[in-house]
């Protein structure tokens, strides 16, 4: 009786070593690369190509400027100016006296359009 029991013993332990065998081997080779996918993950992590892709990119954005810098343009400017007191001309008369005149205002308002 004991033998069958070892014979059972030994012949579980033949079926698990083949077992793991066989998984350890199913393993190895999902790790190894084949020409096809060492190129892409080459093309994938290559520093040169993504930099030569981004200066792709910027002159495609210069491009795009250039571009646009012959569309017309339409724009406003405003400002406001307030100063301590009017603007003062003195001008001269015929004899000899100035007459100061205000010509313009404290508050100065301007509106561009171009």
């Amino acid at each position: 009786m004991r033998e069958k029991g070892s014979k059972w013993i030994g012949t579980l332990l033949l079926f698990s070593l083949i077992f793991f065998a066989t998984t350890a081997v199913a393993q190895q080779s999902r790790n190894y690369f084949t020409l096809e996918k060492s190129i892409s993950q080459a093309l994938e992590n290559s520093y040169k190509i993504k930099a030569r892709n981004e200066r792709i990119e910027q002159a495609n954005d210069i491009l795009k400027q250039a571009r646009a810098d012959f569309l017309p343009k339409l724009g406003t400017a405003y400002s406001y100016n307030r100063l301590s007191e009017p603007p003062i001309s003195r001008s001269s008369t015929l004899f000899g006296t100035q007459i100061p005149l205000v010509v313009g205002t404290e508050d100065n308002y301007r509106w561009t359009w171009f």
